[in-house]
């Protein structure tokens, strides 16, 4: 599974929308499975405001976890 760096919204949403398309869903389909709108997830993916719970339930539903590091800081990913 790859991995992700966001730095900014944009980076974010373009993070989840890369996933999302990964595990071969549609934003209809990430919205179903989260019972967030559409448009929601449309907007998360635009790198525009959205709740930090719909980021966050997106995520979790995409098999992916937020971690917050220090900029700079040199992270090691493994899966376990």
């Amino acid at each position: 599974m790859r991995w992700f760096r966001a730095r900014s919204r944009r980076d974010f949403g373009g993070a989840v929308a890369d996933a999302r398309k990964d595990a071969k869903l549609t934003q209809f389909d990430l919205a179903e499975r989260t019972g967030l709108s559409r448009s929601t997830v449309q907007r998360l993916e635009g790198g525009e405001d959205v709740s930090l719970e719909a980021a966050l339930t997106a995520l979790a539903e995409l098999g992916f976890e937020a971690i917050i590091v220090p900029r700079r800081s040199r992270v090691q990913v493994s899966e376990q």
